[in-house]
This record gives structure tokens, C-alpha cells and sequence, in this order.
């Protein structure tokens, strides 16, 4: 888990948001979530595409993603908030899983 670290100072590209998943793109990276998760501390979700990963904080019960503008993303892990058919999965640029949460 802790190779979600990774992103911590690197700048969020893109963010796409559908029924299933968001998905975070980085130069270098990406980050799709399935399980629940929600958006804190954020005045407007457009400013997320610019914003630079400050902090990565992992427990047994979430992840949280602590962005430059003070919002916050945090994954919810726990088995009643899985969503498949992965947690969240960290991608290199060429699209290889380097982390896989289940």
C-alpha cells in the first residue's frame, strides 16, 4: 500500500468521475477507484485538475489523498464499502498495475 505514496508531489492532470469509478491521471500515474469514496474540503471538484498531491495517508480503513487545495480524497476500505473489481489500483503511464487493493 504504500507504493500510493508515489503520488505525493505530483501534479493531478485530469479527473474523470463516472457511475463506477474516479479516476485520477498523473504525468506518471494513475490512480482508479471502485470502492466508495468522497470528496471533502473542496469549494469546486474543478479545481482538483491542477492541484498537487500533498500528502498520502494510509490506515486499515482508508486512504486519503490531502491535495494542494485543501480538498481531500478519501477511499473507504472497508469490505461493506468495496465496490470491485478492485478497491483501487495505481497504473504506471504505460498502464501496468503497480498496486492493487482488493
Amino acid at each position: 500500500m504504500n507504493l500510493f505514496r508515489q503520488v505525493e508531489g505530483h501534479i493531478v492532470r485530469s479527473l474523470l468521475l463516472d457511475a463506477e469509478s474516479v479516476t485520477l491521471g498523473f504525468d506518471a500515474y494513475s490512480i482508479v477507484v471502485y470502492n466508495a469514496y468522497s470528496f471533502s474540503h473542496c469549494e469546486d471538484i474543478g479545481n482538483v485538475p491542477s492541484s498537487t498531491v500533498k500528502q498520502v495517508s494510509i490506515n486499515t480503513t482508508e486512504v486519503s489523498f490531502l491535495l494542494t487545495t485543501g480538498c481531500i480524497l478519501t477511499v473507504q476500505l472497508d469490505e461493506k464499502s468495496y465496490n470491485g473489481p478492485e478497491a483501487l489500483v495505481l497504473y504506471d503511464a504505460k498502464g501496468m498495475a503497480l498496486a492493487v487493493w482488493n
